[in-house]
């Protein structure tokens, strides 16, 4: 029995992928998402078209949350994104890994954990493990190999290392807009 649900699973999570995120509907992709593929997202969340996601059932999106298109989601290792978050164009957020030194080549996942109200600019990549405190912004083409854990700060670079400090006093909820597209 299981191996049926492993295949019923991996054809809808194909069917995703390989169609749906092209549909111009912003409520039909999350249709999909939420109830065919168990994916847990909040109120008021955009997710552009052709955002690929791995395992959408271990991936948990808040509300007021901004996927831009090109974004690649591996749900393998678990993800949590909280509210308010905006994730620009090219972004990947990866799970899992392999041991390159295991005979085997094992792999294994480790969950990624992004907090409220922050902000992945362009082309970035949280490596598995990563866990982000609330407010921090990511820098353009940046890559974070490691958790940051100072809320309201911006990072930038490649490995990614703190910059700057943000404002804390955030007023603002993301929403739909019609330039997601």
């Amino acid at each position: 029995m299981n191996i049926i649900k492993k295949y019923i699973s991996r054809f809808l999570n194909n069917s995703y992928n390989n169609f749906v995120t092209y549909l111009p509907s912003n409520f039909l992709r999350i249709s999909f998402l939420k109830y065919c593929l168990r994916m847990k997202v909040g109120s008021d969340v955009v997710i552009a078209p052709t955002v690929k996601i791995i395992n959408p059932w271990r991936i948990s999106i808040g509300s007021n949350t901004i996927i831009n298109s090109s974004v690649f989601l591996d749900g393998r290792g678990g993800l949590t994104i909280g509210n308010n978050v905006d994730i620009a164009w090219f972004s990947k957020i990866i799970t899992y890994r392999h041991d390159y030194n295991d005979p085997s080549y094992k792999a294994y996942g480790l969950r990624v954990e992004i907090s409220d109200n922050c902000c992945l600019t362009v082309n970035t990549t949280i490596l598995p493990g990563v866990f982000l405190s609330e407010g921090v912004v990511i820098g353009v083409s940046s890559v974070v190999t490691k958790s940051i854990k100072n809320k309201y700060i911006i990072c930038a670079g490649t490995p990614c290392r703190e910059i700057n400090k943000r404002n804390n006093q955030i007023d603002y909820a993301l929403s739909s807009r019609s330039l997601t597209i």
